[in-house]
């Protein structure tokens, strides 16, 4: 299992704050705002500071995936393989 912070931008996004903002006004350190830009583990205490200035649950900015596996918007399981081979004919139906 992998963690991902995309839910993270996504919401940052949607009240127009900038990263180092959002870290300025949690109060994490720079390293930490560069761990989470590259999906690394980071302390629950930062991601709890995260969630306090955001006024939101872990849950809405932390996913975990599977190592090589995504999902993707459609509703399909893809690996990562799979998302750089073009010439991938088979496709699986997600119903």
């Amino acid at each position: 299992m992998a963690v991902e912070y995309t839910k993270l931008w996504k919401i940052l996004i949607d009240k127009r704050m900038k990263r180092t903002e959002m870290a300025r006004t949690a109060r994490i350190s720079g390293n930490i705002l560069a761990k989470l830009g590259k999906d690394e583990y980071v302390s629950l205490k930062s991601l709890e500071k995260i969630c306090r200035t955001l006024d939101c649950d872990i849950g809405d900015i932390v996913s975990l995936k599977q190592d090589g596996v995504g999902v993707h918007d459609s509703g399909y399981v893809i690996s990562e393989e799979a998302l750089w081979d073009d010439d991938r004919e088979d496709t699986v139906d997600p119903e």
